[in-house]
């Protein structure tokens, strides 16, 4: 292996040599503590390009019982990788207008713990994976000095400060190891208690807009009144105080100023764990809940919507195969149930702020009033205790002026009084509210489990021109995948943008690996699920990349939904 004298000599050849100099270094470094290694051929010298920092354990030192079980490696992995972020963070440099120069790049994590590629640990090493950006001069050529400056100065204070156990806070990284357990051990008790999820006592739950910051603001945490208080008792010897949201039919009643929806919004966050100091760290729910929101004007590819449209959609006459490119709002939502049903999902949670009154049933009663057009849609109010006893699918809906058919038919009725969370389930059942009548077609919920679609591999094209492969995700809610650009602002539960660009490539990777003939989106999923569990995201490329975040089934299948050029075909066709 070539140390790091031979290294310093390649950058001092790169100086007479041009910018395509640099597409010759490729291989592994010793400098001592770390080896130094670049895996892929660098193309642009003034474009990020993958360096790999490899740190023996022996020089590391972490402990084995910190990366023991895939848990405690996640939350490891993660920390390690904020470490980093928060070290090249601090190494910014400013030039003369005071514009922040950097050079070396990761990915910065949000709030919510990930298994991530950034940093790896296993029982041999602990692997960073860069991107380093080569300093240019204006004449096109590579500043050998600040280059030399970024791999012999910056770089070792990366390792030093990010990677050597001994010199990172040990209270704050077990702190979060810690978290992590007791989140994953209360999220494992969940079902045993007959709950959907968990908002334990002092959780602050106030967001500052969309954003996944709390509102410095409004610190105050979420009040809980003492009838409805739970202890648990963890097997990591902690105890948690606050309140079990009840599987089945739940509604939570409350209005827009309550806290209702910063609940209902933690509970959608709640199938991740979060970041000590966060403030949901405590709210918990089960790991295949499926937050539900209108999306007007998004594509449907194919749905079976025949329990919601038993009559058939307006221009349509067979509502069991609906497609449309631009879908209204109540349609949309209708589908996005029915998909998030055929993905797998195990609990359903809507809020009225972003949902369709007409949806949820707000004016149900008026029905009989419409005359036969009224029967032509079916509002969720007539399906979801069906859905709840035919299906075992536990649903949460919240809200105050649309959610009163819901009432008389809940298992539980949770309300925020004066501010505080109560269970006021024995005074909703006492208020004169009849229930409506249910669908009477006594098939109608085995329709919403009958979804045959399979996609067709013709319509997963990730090149665009003559590039092979046209993926990228500069935010959140936006997917680039070949021509296709991809709206995904109807996903509340997508975290960052590492599982945006993650999802564009698991569907390259099903593409190339199982989509020689249409399958099942449900199979294709299962497979996504299995691949990922025991390869890890490192399976879905050749190449080594640090910029992946793992995504839930439930977001992937719902990208695949919302593609415009998606086609897909029934099982019988």
């Amino acid at each position: 292996m070539r140390d790091k004298e031979e290294f310093y000599q390649i950058l001092l050849g790169l100086e007479q040599g041009g910018p395509d100099a640099v597409k010759g270094l490729m291989g592994d470094f010793d400098f001592s503590r770390y080896v130094l290694r670049f895996s892929q051929e660098i193309r642009e010298a003034d474009a990020p390009s993958l360096v790999i920092i490899r740190v023996p354990q022996s020089m590391a030192g972490f402990p084995e019982a910190m990366y023991a079980t895939p848990l405690r490696r996640t939350a490891l992995e993660d920390y390690l990788t904020r470490a980093v972020a928060g070290c090249l963070d601090r190494m910014r440099r400013f030039d003369a207008s005071g514009i922040a120069k950097r050079r070396i790049f990761t990915v910065a994590p949000g709030q919510k713990i990930l298994p991530r590629t950034a940093v790896a640990v296993d029982a041999n090493h602990v692997e960073a994976r860069l991107y380093v950006e080569f300093p240019m001069r204006e004449e096109g050529l590579v500043d050998v000095g600040a280059a030399a400056e970024l791999f012999f100065q910056d770089l070792p204070r990366v390792v030093t400060a990010s990677l050597i156990y001994h010199n990172l806070p040990s209270v704050e990284l077990d702190r979060f190891i810690r978290g992590m357990e007791d989140a994953d051990a209360v999220r494992q008790l969940l079902p045993t208690r007959g709950w959907v999820g968990f908002a334990g006592e002092g959780s602050v739950l106030a967001r500052q807009g969309s954003s996944d910051e709390p509102k410095q603001e409004d610190r105050s945490p979420c009040p809980i009144h003492e009838a409805l208080r739970e202890k648990l008792d963890l097997r990591t010897g902690t105890a948690w105080t606050g309140a079990g949201i009840p599987s089945g039919l739940t509604v939570i009643v409350g209005d827009e100023e309550s806290g209702r929806r910063e609940l209902m919004h933690a509970l959608a966050a709640g199938i991740y764990n979060h970041i000590p100091g966060d403030g949901r760290e405590r709210v918990v729910t089960i790991p295949d809940a499926v937050y539900i929101a209108a999306e007007p004007g998004r594509c449907l590819h194919g749905v079976n919507l025949s329990t919601f449209f038993p009559g058939g959609i307006q221009g349509h006459d067979d509502p069991s195969n609906y497609s449309s490119a631009h879908a209204e709002a109540h349609v949309a939502q209708a589908a996005s149930l029915v998909e998030a049903i055929e993905a797998g999902a195990r609990g359903l949670l809507l809020d009225e702020s972003d949902s369709v009154a007409a949806f949820l049933g707000a004016d149900a009663h008026l029905r009989r009033l419409c005359g036969g057009s009224g029967q032509d849609f079916v509002p969720l109010c007539s399906l979801a205790r069906k859905i709840v006893d035919e299906l075992g699918i536990s649903i949460v809906v919240a809200g105050c002026a649309s959610i009163g058919p819901f009432v008389p038919i809940a298992d539980a009725v949770l309300a925020f009084r004066d501010g505080v969370l109560c269970d006021v389930t024995q005074m909703a059942k006492e208020l004169p509210m009849a229930p409506l009548d249910a669908a009477e077609n006594p098939n109608i919920i085995q329709e919403l489990v009958d979804q045959s679609r399979c996609l067709v591999p013709s319509s997963i094209e990730p090149g665009w021109g003559r590039s092979e492969a046209n993926i990228s995700a500069e935010e959140v809610d936006l997917l680039v995948f070949g021509d296709d650009l991809v709206d995904l602002s109807g996903l509340r539960q997508l975290a960052e943008v590492a599982q945006t660009e993650t999802i564009g490539s698991i569907l390259r990777y099903v593409k190339t690996r199982y989509l020689v003939d249409a399958r099942p989106i449900r199979d294709i999923l299962d497979m996504i699920d299995r691949d990922l569990s025991s390869e890890g995201l490192d399976c879905l490329g050749r190449d080594v990349n640090g910029r992946l975040a793992r995504p839930r089934r439930y977001e992937i299948a719902a990208v695949i939904n919302r593609m415009p050029s998606v086609r897909v075909r029934r099982e019988a066709e």
